[in-house]
């Protein structure tokens, strides 16, 4: 249907498809229904209306979905199984629109249409017609999709393609150059801190199961296809003359597995003995540490869920043990525990592998223009690094160029040199099947990809171009600043500069969360001054083609200003990145009222640099 409902014409009445909106029959021209789908998940977009659901990812192509109900100013509902999106085709641009049902499709003449009754619920301008079946008994609402839509925009241009413009990524590092700046991204391996120079790094992927190669060493993990190159991957631990990280922790968890057994063998021998069983001061020991050092760092979900459960098995535990006066009533708290530990356990083992690979994450660097995969333990986070602070020395390792000491020399970060680390004979000869041009694919590859930070917030993945990062860190103490806005956390001192610090959650109007471990600061380059943006936690570093990048739908750029947001990034079938601008997440007049905090609150801060620690590295 070219038009809405309020200008019917002689050939659109024909076919109208029927809907349920609570409990009342809505219809819409079936010209204007390109499709009807099932629910899938959607990628909620910041600051717009509450009656955008998100965006979702419909065959490669990206569908805003609008809550009808909320729309029109009907109550709002859970989605159902027989929710539905119609898929509405308006000027060569679709939207979904969620509708509790969808009936059938009817057949509409002039005769059975007239205006709707008077103070018929709040919708007038969506619903300029109701069309009458029935001899009556049976009314439907004609929906002006128009109005519900209402863009808002000239829709009846050109889509020039809704692709991603790379301009606002020429961003200049020039000024961490003068400023004897160095970036790293740090990593660990065992108990150790390790990094590279960001510059090396091309991307970083999640762990990703390589194709073996046969009688291949035993550092060679195999080879993975990345757009269309063939890329080997070594395991950096066993590189440096490390444990198989899957051995070193099942050594671990079996210590702590056997050192649980004892403590409950020890209290068994006090309920024989009828002998008070000493519990822990505070309930705490060496597995209640172990426990929560895992809670706090872990970032596998699987892994996550068990160790949260043997630690409340624990705490249990240790609250009920003094008050089982009863010998056979602890004998049975006793065995109860036994018993739920060895499941828990056993779980623990069976899931390890899989926790480390959702820990895991594989560094693909460059060699003479071939790339090739480090596979490391777990990715922490950005770290710059003053010249002063780098050591460099003929008496290290020659795997180390450097060790960096930080926060205040009570961290060591080793910087590696991958020349001396990697075996690059071998890349030589497990490349020797590719026969592409790789400088060719790698010029092509620079120009047609953008490199992004991304990190979740709320249910979201945000992304941000790796070249508008200047570290990430983990928050420490903030300083509040008095009458700032409420998105505005405070500032924090780094390395004698005042950095304010906006938390993304609140600024996007999302709900507030406890911070955790996993918080991070991002530090990108606004107007040429540092500022930090809170965030849930940070995921990964990736490269994704342009063309798989979207700029928002018309829908939202006319419901609300979103320069903030440079394009949505379609990485999979479900998963989508909402491609951030950091120079427009904050308005002119914020970026003024911000660069006023910093100026007044400059002094007192370079002043007290003892009260404000730098930021830390996770350990």
């Amino acid at each position: 249907m070219s038009g809405g409902a309020s200008r019917l014409n002689k050939s659109e009445y024909g076919q109208i498809v029927v809907f349920l909106l609570d409990e009342q029959e809505f219809g819409i021209g079936i010209n204007a229904v390109k499709e009807i789908v099932r629910p899938q998940d959607t990628t909620r977009i910041p600051l717009v209306p509450d009656y955008f659901v998100g965006l979702m990812n419909l065959r490669g192509g990206i569908l805003p979905v609008i809550d009808t109900r909320r729309r029109i100013g009907v109550k709002a509902s859970e989605f159902t199984d027989r929710t539905r999106f119609i898929v509405i085709n308006l000027h060569n641009y679709v939207t979904g629109l969620v509708v509790d049902e969808v009936r059938e499709v009817l057949s509409l003449d002039s005769a059975i249409v007239e205006p709707p009754p008077s103070l018929t619920i709040s919708m007038e301008n969506f619903v300029p017609r109701v069309a009458k079946f029935d001899n009556g008994r049976r009314i439907v609402f004609l929906l002006d999709h128009e109005q519900v839509l209402e863009y808002g925009v000239d829709l009846g241009r050109d889509n020039e393609g809704g692709h991603y413009s790379s301009a606002f990524i020429e961003t200049s590092l020039d000024a961490d150059a003068s400023s004897g700046l160095a970036r790293f991204i740090t990593f660990t391996l065992g108990d150790e801190l390790y990094a590279f120079s960001i510059e090396k790094i091309s991307e970083i992927i999640r762990f990703t199961e390589a194709h073996s190669v046969p009688e291949a060493a035993p550092h060679i993990k195999g080879l993975l296809s990345l757009r269309g190159a063939v890329v080997p991957i070594f395991d950096l631990r066993l590189l440096m003359g490390l444990k198989p990280l899957c051995d070193e922790r099942i050594a671990e968890l079996s210590r702590i597995k056997q050192f649980f057994y004892k403590r409950l063998s020890e209290a068994r021998k006090c309920a024989e003995c009828s002998r008070v069983f000493e519990r822990c001061p505070d309930g705490k020991c060496k597995l209640d540490d172990w426990l929560m050092a895992r809670v706090e760092t872990c970032r596998s979900e699987t892994e996550l869920n068990i160790v949260q459960k043997l630690l409340h098995l624990h705490h249990s535990f240790h609250e009920k043990a003094p008050a089982l006066m009863d010998k056979s009533s602890f004998i049975k708290e006793i065995d109860r525990t036994k018993q739920e530990a060895d499941v828990l356990f056993a779980e623990y083992e069976r899931s390890l592998e899989k926790c480390i690979k959702e820990e895991q994450r594989i560094f693909i660097l460059r060699h003479e223009n071939r790339p090739y995969g480090l596979l490391i333990d777990k990715v922490e986070e950005v770290q710059s690094v003053l010249d002063d602070e780098l050591e460099r020395s003929h008496d290290f390792s020659d795997d180390i160029w450097a060790i960096a000491k930080i926060d205040k020399g009570k961290k060591l970060m080793f910087i590696l040199n991958d020349l001396k680390i990697v075996p690059f004979e071998d890349i030589e000869e497990l490349s020797q099947e590719e026969e592409c041009d790789m400088e060719q694919a790698s010029d092509a590859m620079k120009l047609d990809e953008i490199q992004l930070v991304t990190f979740t917030i709320g249910d979201e993945e945000y992304g941000i171009p790796i070249v508008s990062v200047q570290e990430i860190n983990r928050l420490q103490e903030i300083t509040r600043v008095p009458r700032s806005p409420s998105f505005i956390e405070g500032v924090t001192n780094l390395r004698g500069e005042v950095i304010p610090m906006v938390d993304l959650r609140k600024r996007f109007n999302i709900g507030e969360k406890e911070r955790d471990d996993r918080t991070r600061l991002v530090i990108v380059n606004i107007n040429g001054k540092k500022t930090g943006f809170i965030v849930d936690r940070v995921n990964e570093v990736t490269r994704i083609p342009k063309r798989n990048i979207e700029k928002p739908p018309p829908l939202l750029s006319s419901q609300i200003d979103l320069n903030f947001v440079d394009g949505l990034a379609k990485t999979g079938k479900d998963r989508m990145i909402i491609v951030l601008n950091a120079q427009k997440v904050l308005s002119e007049e914020e970026v003024k009222e911000l660069d006023g905090i910093v100026n007044a609150d400059g002094n007192s801060s370079s002043s007290a640099d003892n009260k404000t620690p730098d930021l830390e590295i996770m350990e």
